[in-house]
């Protein structure tokens, strides 16, 4: 009996599998998204906004610089919002099968303390909550980082992610 109940166990642990569809990771497709990028855009769904909105009348940059921690464990990231500077660091995960996604972790996410105009300051804490919580990044065939929620199936909607585009300026 007791025979039956350890085999019974082992073979339960022997078949458990991941119920996601992930791969690694390798230091080489951390790399890759080494570099300095500019928001250019937003996608929400179905339709592209500005960085800040229409109503903000932004013209300035929003960057994002991508850099190998300086203690050798993941990234680092720091750049421009309209009116402050942040920084923190963030660990790109495993791959999603099939896909051109990875997992994204950031943590640790700082800013200056500066005060602006209101429209400034709330487009602001909205970038900074969405990097903040964005659960995916990818790069596109055009060399654009997309950072947020991306739509996985070829099922025809109106839902296309959600998720910042950001340009390349310069690759490190």
């Amino acid at each position: 009996m007791r025979l039956f109940f350890i085999l019974i166990f082992f073979g339960q642990m022997l078949k458990i599998e991941s119920c996601t569809e992930k791969t690694n990771t390798a230091p080489a497709a951390e790399t890759a998204f080494l570099g300095e990028y500019v928001l250019k855009s937003k996608f929400l769904g179905d339709a592209i906004d500005t960085p800040c909105g229409y109503e903000a009348n932004f013209k300035g940059e929003i960057t994002l610089n991508i850099k190998k921690s300086e203690d050798g464990k993941g990234l680092s990231i720091n750049g421009d919002f309209p009116v402050n500077m942040y920084f923190g660091k963030m660990t790109i995960g495993s791959k999603i099968k099939e896909t051109d996604i990875y997992e994204l972790n950031v943590e640790g996410l700082g800013s200056s303390k500066r005060g602006g105009p209101p429209e400034l300051m709330a487009c602001e804490t909205y970038l900074f909550d969405f990097i903040l919580n964005a659960p995916e990044i990818r790069l596109s065939e055009d060399n654009q980082l997309h950072v947020g929620t991306f739509k996985k199936d070829n099922v025809p909607s109106r839902d296309g992610g959600t998720y910042l585009i950001f340009e390349r300026k310069s690759k490190l």
